[in-house]
């Protein structure tokens, strides 16, 4: 398995400019701080998170799929957190450009299929 790289996708961007103009860049930063726990770079070693943050493949505890609901009770999104101890990494494949890759890389590397909830 070689080094992957992860970036925001271009959907998720500008949902961000636009937010950040409506909310006076209040929302942004909301965004922006949430996205911080998501992985920068998945490699044989570990995840990098947005933050700067390493864990290592090792500290895996839990794979969660979450499912996000409206008031009715419809999906909205779905994703994965992948909990390193007391840290979580959020996998929001709808967000990132790379999303179905790196679903195929975290099903490759814990030998399973691997969807978000």
């Amino acid at each position: 398995m070689e080094r992957l790289e992860v970036h925001l996708s271009r959907s998720y961007k500008f949902t961000l400019w636009l937010v950040g103009i409506f909310t006076l860049g209040v929302g942004a930063l909301g965004m922006w701080l949430s996205a911080r726990s998501w992985p920068r770079v998945l490699d044989p070693e570990g995840i990098t998170l947005r933050s700067g943050a390493r864990v290592a493949w090792n500290q895996l505890t839990d794979v969660r799929r979450v499912t996000v609901v409206d008031e009715l009770g419809r999906k909205v999104t779905g994703r994965l957190e992948l909990v390193f101890g007391e840290t979580k990494v959020k996998i929001v494949p709808q967000s990132l450009a790379e999303g179905q890759a790196v679903l195929d890389y975290l099903g490759q590397l814990l030998g399973e299929e691997v969807a978000p909830g």
